[in-house]
This record gives structure tokens, sequence and C-alpha cells, in this order.
């Protein structure tokens, strides 16, 4: 299905219906393990698999008895609670399709985005900071809270009263289960990657022991579903921790080990006392734990595999990782609307091959990738072109918006966005993006979005912002602004009006008053000059502290 229909269960597409429909192999596995630890916190068991089977069909039966049906949608705003899993488990259950809601965009834009995705139901955790603004229960016909609350009804006190016995699953494979927000455009614009049960249940399938070839298989299994257990550590938040953790440790019986923020002492206690023995993270979350005091004195040897994902990697602190932590790392590349594209396996990383640490590995198992020039057309080996993708985990297209599905999705393959070549081996080398944007500790940043805030300040005439490597971040955003003649610009003043209305990685690392903007001879901003000028700049100033 290459357009995605406003319809939640459009027809004609031909689901197989003998197979049991998402979440169906969650619920076998939640079964069959009904004796492992679930969750753990500080130590403590927090869930049982079997708990967690009974609270679904009861979660489920609740969410009907509210009035929510199949094609109807169910946003969850949490941060570390298990119901938050166990509510979008039981929301697809009834054939409902689920939205994560972060807690860190401000209400406007968590508003904007429930009306966007046409939710009917908003499952929120009572206790999340901030808790969600009245403005944003308003907008939807129906808020649920996973525990007492002013702001909406006790999901969790009406699904007391209801049974646990088991029953299937309602949706149809060619139904939508997922909506995954993506800033995807030039304008910034949020739009929602469309995902129908059927490549949700795909993904399951990718971390199930095959029955044909071995290498169908993914190297990473073996850490899942070995013995003793998995253990996962959810770092920073519970809904932070990618797929490619969640859904094989969940599968195989694994326990996830829950930790409380941002803290990196924390995480070293953690891992520690809980023998962690997966975990992923985003770059600047590595630096951070490479740099504590504790980590020379902490053990660690209990972990098997450590992913990083989400933004470049400085080659210095990768190197450095490889050193202190052995032989563990992995990068995974994927993206909103192609999901496990490929993977720098730990034997890449230290095999020999030095330049592979720049790569993005090779494409997983059933994942197709090619590379493309303008006009569509596959190129050789070592020459940079869009990177196209094809797989079963891909997304079917976008949200009720037909027209930029059609120029996405070609014939199955996904248009990335991203540039890249690849090499005789089959590794993949991403070299930049196409589109205007930048990724900061993992997240999506525009600078239209930025440029456009900014652009209302009545200090500032013109402004453009570009996107700059970080050591740190990843990137960061840097923004050039002509002031109002004869005034200063109001720096920490614009910084705190970006940090207001979109997020903390959304604030410009500098703010440069500058004469003029270049333009390009068609008079838009060249911002290919702008990042020349602004690199040369910082290089300068970082001499000059020097």
């Amino acid at each position: 299905m290459d357009s995605v229909s406003p319809d939640p269960h459009p027809a004609g597409s031909g689901s197989r219906e003998q197979e049991p429909c998402h979440p169906s192999a969650f619920l076998r596995a939640f079964d069959r393990h009904r004796e492992r630890v679930m969750f753990l916190r500080e130590g403590r068991p927090v869930l049982t698999y079997g708990e967690a089977y009974d609270e679904v069909f009861r979660l489920a039966r609740a969410l009907a008895e509210l009035g929510l049906r199949r094609g109807d949608g169910v946003a969850v705003m949490a941060t570390d609670t298990p119901h938050a899993v166990l509510a979008q488990l039981a929301a697809q259950l009834l054939g409902c399709y689920y939205v994560r809601l972060s807690v860190l965009t401000p209400a406007p834009g968590q508003v904007a985005a429930l009306a966007e995705a046409g939710v009917k139901a908003l499952v929120f955790e009572p206790r999340t900071p901030p808790a969600p603004a009245a403005e944003v229960v308003r907008a939807v016909p129906l808020a649920l809270s996973l525990g007492p609350s002013p702001l909406g009804r006790n999901l969790l006190e009406t699904a007391a009263r209801q049974s646990p016995a088991p029953m299937p699953a309602r949706g149809r494979g060619d139904d939508f289960g997922e909506l995954v927000f993506t800033s995807g455009s030039t304008t910034g614009r949020p739009r929602l990657a469309g995902y129908t049960f059927d490549r949700l249940s795909a993904l399951c399938r990718h971390w199930e022991p095959p029955a044909g070839p071995a290498d169908r298989t993914d190297p990473a299994l073996a850490v899942f579903t070995g013995s003793p257990p998995c253990r996962l550590l959810a770092f920073p938040s519970l809904t932070s921790v990618p797929g490619i953790g969640l859904v094989p440790t969940l599968l195989h019986g694994g326990t996830i080990v829950l930790t409380d923020g941002f803290d990196t002492a924390d995480v070293l206690r953690a891992v520690e006392r809980d023998r962690v023995t997966v975990a992923t993270m985003v770059p600047t979350r590595l630096y951070r734990l490479l740099d504590h005091p504790d980590l020379a004195t902490t053990d660690l040897s209990s972990l098997r595999l450590l992913v990083y994902m989400g933004a470049s990697i400085a080659q210095p602190r990768l190197r450095e990782a490889l050193l202190r932590l052995g032989p563990i790392l992995a990068q995974s590349y994927g993206q909103n609307e192609a999901r496990m594209i490929s993977v720098l396996h730990p034997d890449d990383h230290t095999g020999g091959r030095p330049e592979l640490l720049r790569s993005a590995g090779r494409p997983r198992p059933g994942v197709e990738v090619s590379i493309r020039d303008d006009a569509d057309a596959s190129v050789p080996a070592g020459t940079v072109g869009e990177v196209w993708v094809r797989s079963p985990y891909t997304m079917n297209g976008y949200w009720r918006q037909p027209e930029l599905t059609s120029r996405t999705v070609t014939d199955g393959w996904i248009r990335t966005g991203d540039l890249g070549r690849l090499d005789p081996d089959g590794y993949l080398y991403l070299v930049d993006r196409l589109r205007d944007m930048a990724i900061v500790e993992g997240h999506n940043c525009y600078t239209r979005e930025v440029e456009d805030l900014l652009a209302g300040h009545p200090e500032v005439r013109q402004v453009a912002v570009v996107a700059l490597p970080d050591d740190e971040t990843g990137e960061a955003l840097h923004a050039a602004v002509v002031g109002r003649p004869g005034a200063p610009v109001p720096e920490e003043e614009l910084r705190a009006l970006v940090r207001a209305e979109k997020s903390p990685w959304h604030v410009p690392r500098t703010i440069v008053a500058v004469d003029g903007i270049p333009l390009t001879e068609v008079g838009k901003p060249d911002k290919r000059a702008l990042r020349r000028h602004l690199a040369e700049r910082l290089a300068d100033d970082g001499r000059q502290q020097a």
C-alpha cells in the first residue's frame, strides 16, 4: 500500500487472515514467560510477564467499555511507567492505532499533534512532570489517566473491574496500528508515518529464530535469546527505548531495567546492581558515560551489547569507548519512515578495518538498500546518491497525505532523504542529508521552525539557521541574525523564546550578529556559504580561546 488513506482500516489490501494480528506475538510471549520479571526498578521487581498478560486484557476491556473501537486512535503520553506499554498493546488488541505523544513538547504542539493524528483518547501518566495541560486534555473526547488524576478518568480503576480472560485481536493486518510523528518536511510541519498491523507483525518476526537460512538471522538475536535472559536498560526513559531493544526483549522474556531520568551515576549503578546486558543510547549519552568519574570503578562485565544511534558519533570518542568498554558496541541506522535499515555489529568495530567505524554498517536481514541518482536510477558502488530502502519494516505511507506518500514511496521503496554511498562489500556510508534538518542528541530539529520563531522577535530583521557538526551533540543549530539598526541582538531572549516554544535541542548553540545574510543568485539565503562562514568563525574563536 503506497498511499495512506484517511480511513484507518482501508479495504482491499489483502490481509493474511490466517495469521493472528498484532500484538498477538507479544501476548504469546507474555503467556510463555509468565513467571519471569518484566520490569525491574532499583533491584526490585515491578511486574511479571504473567501479571502483564492479564493486565493487557483487563485494559483492553476497560478501553472497550469506555467506547473505543477498531479504527479509533489512542495517544499515550508517559515516561517510565510499565502501564504505558501495556496500554499501547491493549489499544492495539482492540484494533486501535497507537500514537506516542512526547511529554517534552509544549502544550500547543501537543494539541496540534492530537488533532493531526485524529485520536479519540489520550492516555497519560498523572505523575509525569509536567502533567498534561488542561488545554491538551480538552483536545480529545476521552482523557484517561494511569492512576488518580483530576484531569481524566482513572483507567487503572476501570481495568481492575474487568476480566483477565484472553480475547482475540480485533484488528486486521491492513488496519493501521501505529502512527509515528516525524518532522520530515522542509517546512518543519510534523507528519505521521503510518504502519499497518502487518508491518508491526513483520518487525516481531525479525526477532524470532528463523526456520530458514542462517544469513536471514540478525546477529544481535543471540544477545536477546541467550541464558540468563536479557536485561535491557531503559535510559533515559522507557518511552525513549527504540524498538530494536524493547521488541526482542519482550518477545524473549527479558527484563527491562527502569531508571530515574538522565543521571549518569544512577545508570552506572543500575548496570552493576541489576546486571544489565543490553543498553541503547544516543552518542551524547555515551560521552557522558565515558566522562563520568565512576566509570573506572563500576563493574560493567555483564554488558554484552551497547547500541548507539540517532546521531553521528565523534570518531575519537568512539575509539575511546571501544578501548574502555571493550568489543560490545554496535551502531544502528534507521528513521521513523524506515525502521532498522542497517547495523554496524561489534565485530565490524574490532575487525581490523578502522574505516568501517565511519560507516552505518550493512543492511539488516530482509532489508534492501539502493543508492539512486537524481533520475532515480541506481548508481555504482562508491557513488554518492540518495539512500532508498525497501523492507517489511518500512512505513506504508504518510497519514492522510497521499500526495506526499506518492513522492516518498515508489514501488515499495522509501526515499530516505539521506545522501550516502555503498562500498563494494555492501557497507553504507552516510554523507549528508537532502532535507534541511539537524539531529541534535537524537532529536530531529528543523532550521525553518527555529527561523520562524526568531523572525517573530521585534529586534530581529532577518535570520538564517544552519546545522554544523558538534562533538557533543552530533549536530547543533547556529543562527545568523540581522538585528535592528543600532540595537544589540538579544541573544538570551532569543534562546529563551526557542526553549519555551520548541525544546532544548532546538536552541541555537551560537547566535551571531551579522550585517547581512549571504544570498544566492535568485535571492534565497545561501546556507552553504553561511555554513562555511560560521564554521570558520567558530574555528577562529576556538583558536583564540586556546
